[in-house]
């Protein structure tokens, strides 16, 4: 099921209005409708005759878990797959998944959302909302780092076509090529460094070209060097 996937992504139609509903009892669902956007995940149903078996698999844990239906009182297929079990790497913010119905692959009938792989075959779409999307919680992250003095800050930054990125960051006055990132098989780059306690500034260099960091919000101007991110260990 691991499939690279060309990110063209078909839009047919929204998905619920976007509203999430707080509580659904799964139990009592009588007809199977496109999938629901809860407040905690998703909620997939199908009709009865659907199949024997069905299960799920998506591009949040890379396409390796079976995630199965099951029938409710009303015999309709049932799937509920939470916000925390999705984990994308992807610049889609999107769920991209593909149904196993009696063995055979296919995409969602109930979802018009898609995109084609680079097989030309069609995979399903559900747009994840921005506040419950686990690729793209804010940068950088701070936590408790081994030293009990400081803090450990980890950088992400997406780009799957770079060669080579780098962090550059005040604390090294700048040294473009100090704190060399790493990529994933995603197209992610990150790097995990220990900071005192302090105000610090940073940007991207991506390619010998200066990038800033689209998921922090908090920059300012540096006098040589322009438009830079910042953060602050407390």
């Amino acid at each position: 099921m691991k499939k690279t996937i060309i990110l063209v992504v078909i839009m047919i139609s929204a998905v619920s209005a976007f509203c999430l509903e707080k509580y659904v009892d799964i139990d009592m669902i009588r007809y199977a409708s496109a999938p629901r956007t809860l407040d905690e995940g998703f909620l997939f149903t199908l009709p009865p005759d659907t199949g024997y078996t069905i299960f799920l698999r998506h591009n949040g844990d890379n396409w390796q878990r079976d995630y199965h239906f099951r029938q409710n009182m009303y015999k309709v297929w049932c799937l509920y797959l939470p916000y925390s079990d999705i984990k994308v790497s992807s610049q889609s913010s999107g769920l991209l998944y593909k149904l196993n119905i009696n063995g055979f692959w296919d995409n969602d009938p109930n979802n018009a959302n898609f995109i084609y792989d680079r097989f030309h075959e069609k995979i399903s779409y559900l747009r994840i909302p921005a506040d419950k999307d686990n690729s793209r919680k804010r940068m950088p992250i701070i936590s408790e780092g081994g030293d009990r003095f400081k803090k450990q800050v980890t950088f992400k930054y997406y780009n799957p076509d770079a060669k080579e990125v780098s962090v550059v960051c005040s604390d090294t006055n700048w040294a473009v090529f100090s704190h060399n990132m790493q990529p994933d098989k995603f197209g992610y780059w990150s790097i995990s460094l220990n900071f005192g306690k302090g105000h610090y500034c940073y940007y991207f260099i991506a390619d010998w070209e200066k990038v800033l960091d689209d998921w922090n919000p908090d920059s300012e101007y540096e006098q040589d060097i322009g438009l830079v991110n910042t953060f602050r260990i407390e």
